[in-house]
């Protein structure tokens, strides 16, 4: 199964460090890749193929061959929007890391 995987990269966060951890998992028996909306995503290079998605915008337009789409998303929208924005925009399964996502709007 090809699975694109939208997360954040930044280095401290929960929701990284989940990415990597699922994404290495998944890796064994499926082609996974990490969307990710920051221009750098070094940690995660070991681990699947990543596609810097704002920073090349064209990049988008793969999207219609992954089998399934996992967006993993957090209360803080400004770290999130780009990948909200794809979710809207595109069917797939949403992991909520926070419980409460009132700081999303």
């Amino acid at each position: 199964m090809r699975i694109a995987w939208f997360t954040t990269s930044w280095e401290g966060s929960g929701i990284a460090a989940f990415s990597r951890v699922v994404a290495a998992a998944l890796a064994g028996e499926h082609d996974v890749e990490l969307w990710v909306p920051e221009r750098r995503a070094p940690a995660f290079a070991a681990v699947a193929q990543v596609v810097p998605f704002v920073a090349r915008p064209h990049a988008l337009m793969r999207l219609h061959t992954p089998d399934a789409f996992v967006y993993n998303l957090g209360n803080d929208l400004p770290r999130h929007r780009a990948i909200a924005a794809v979710a809207a925009a595109t069917a797939g399964v949403v992991v909520l890391h926070d419980l409460v996502m009132r700081h999303f709007h």
